[in-house]
């Protein structure tokens, strides 16, 4: 997933990539749900919300 680096998107990306240890392909709703938790805590990210 690829996300802007703001709400404004005044340039610069961030991509998350989510690996399981075991090999299985997540499930699809994994990601967003991991992403939400994750980018916030990103120095630097301003949130969008």
């Amino acid at each position: 997933m690829t996300v802007a680096r703001d709400a404004e998107d005044r340039g610069g990306c961030l991509d998350v990539t989510l690996w399981r240890a075991d090999g299985v392909v997540p499930d699809d709703a994994v990601l967003p749900r991991v992403a939400e938790k994750v980018l916030p805590t990103v120095p630097g990210r301003k949130s969008g919300r």
